[in-house]
């Protein structure tokens, strides 16, 4: 299980475990991409562009570089998505740790967490400071021409998804490209372009 599906399954035991009710925004970079809604320790809604329900949270849990914003105000009426346990796509440790409901607790009244950005919130045995590590050469042009390739060809499977409809494997790729390049714009209007998919047209419903 990556960093993200970890961390993600962790804040949801917490909710569960304190019955709180709770809205979570989901973001990558500065892109608002979707939500979790949380009743009383319940997850009953979850989605992303493309996706709804455990698919969503599923996908969820490999998005690299992933925001959430938590609030407490009581979440807006929502059509009930998610059927089943969320544990069935992001497996949770059966109990949380002193350590991990501390730093947890400290997370919700915070409002805010990134996910996979460090190790899980679990328990670790400090070990000795390690030396520090001799700087790396500047990268050569060929290098740098190497990783210039490689991204390009993650941006055009994204796009390639995007085309035949793979709306959540897009999601994925684009989220993938930016986390390596957060300024790319062609990678910002994709994914609001997958946003606008999801969004009710204006006058609807």
């Amino acid at each position: 299980m990556s960093n993200v599906a970890a961390d993600l399954a962790l804040h949801l035991a917490f909710a569960e475990h304190q019955k709180l009710t709770v809205q979570v925004d989901v973001s990558l970079g500065v892109m608002d991409i979707g939500c979790i809604r949380v009743q009383d320790g319940a997850v009953v809604h979850a989605e992303l562009p493309g996706a709804a329900g455990l698919d969503a949270l599923a996908l969820m849990g490999r998005l690299p570089g992933m925001h959430l914003a938590i609030s407490t105000k009581n979440p807006s009426a929502a059509q009930e998505t998610v059927v089943g346990s969320w544990r069935s796509v992001l497996p949770a440790q059966a109990e949380l740790s002193a350590e991990a409901m501390s730093a947890l607790s400290a997370t919700f009244s915070r409002g805010s967490a990134d996910l996979g950005r460090a190790a899980p919130l679990t328990p670790t045995v400090r070990a000795p400071t390690p030396p520090a590590p001799i700087p790396s050469p500047a990268p050569s042009p060929e290098t740098s021409a190497a990783a210039d390739a490689a991204y390009e060809k993650q941006f055009a499977e994204a796009m390639a998804a995007y085309l035949r409809r793979d709306y959540v494997e897009a999601l994925e790729l684009f989220a993938a490209c930016l986390n390596a390049r957060p300024d790319d714009r062609r990678v910002l209007h994709n994914i609001e372009r997958l946003q606008a998919r999801d969004r009710p047209a204006k006058g609807s419903g």
